[in-house]
């Protein structure tokens, strides 16, 4: 067992984010990219139970560097390979139908699939799958256009996983469509508490966060013109 706490770190901008459309690795395998759920610590037992991402792993010291997912911000820590039991997405073939749809710009064939995904027992039983499907169907609807549906969809995904940073960006984003600014940057903030290093969340946030000054300039200006008369 080891755990060592690292700093935060922000990175500049990018755009949203593309469905969730797993790729493919070795089966069972602990490698850097594998999310990971961290158990079995005695020194900092407040982490167990926590997902990460594992951003280094060293082989001389036979330990494994992870980035925590929460609110904290950027938080690392190092564990061995005892202490980290390896995050398997599920999958289904109405998901994946669903996600080579919507690479194809077949919005309306992607939506089609990962609702009926939705209906099936592998995603009424995993909540991570369920969430990603919802957060999917926001991409695909935002695309589309059709925001006020994207942002339902977005907030069923923040709703089954409220540490989840893509959901807070699907709902800022779509709020931004929606012209409620202010609402967009709470969403946005939440987005870059819990993933303070991802250029898309950053780049949301500075939008929502200039479009609420702009109306709010444009606000006072009216106000003032106001008074004038």
């Amino acid at each position: 067992e080891d755990s060592t706490a690292a700093s935060s770190e922000v990175l500049p901008t990018a755009t949203e984010a593309p469905p969730e459309i797993p790729a493919e690795a070795p089966a069972a395998a602990i490698v850097v990219g594998s999310q990971v759920e961290i158990t079995g610590l005695k020194s900092r037992s407040d982490l167990n139970g926590r997902r990460a991402t594992v951003v280094i792993h060293d082989v001389e010291a036979a330990r494994f560097e992870v980035r925590l997912q929460g609110p904290q911000g950027d938080e690392r820590v190092r564990c061995k390979l005892e202490n980290l039991l390896l995050v398997v997405a599920k999958d289904s073939a109405s998901k994946q139908q669903g996600d080579a749809a919507f690479k194809q710009g077949q919005l309306e064939k992607a939506i089609e699939h990962y609702r009926q995904a939705l209906e099936e027992k592998v995603a009424k039983e995993d909540v991570d799958l369920s969430a990603t499907l919802h957060s999917n169907l926001a991409a695909a609807l935002a695309k589309k256009g059709d925001h006020a549906t994207a942002l339902k969809e977005a907030r069923l995904a923040t709703g089954l996983r409220p540490l989840w940073a893509k959901g807070h960006s699907r709902e800022g984003f779509s709020l931004l469509q929606l012209g409620r600014t202010a609402e967009a940057q709470k969403s946005y903030i939440q987005a870059v508490k819990l993933e303070p290093s991802v250029d898309g969340y950053l780049a949301g946030l500075r939008q929502a966060t200039e479009s609420l000054h702009a109306t709010k300039q444009s606000a006072s200006d009216r106000q003032a013109e106001a008074d004038k008369l």
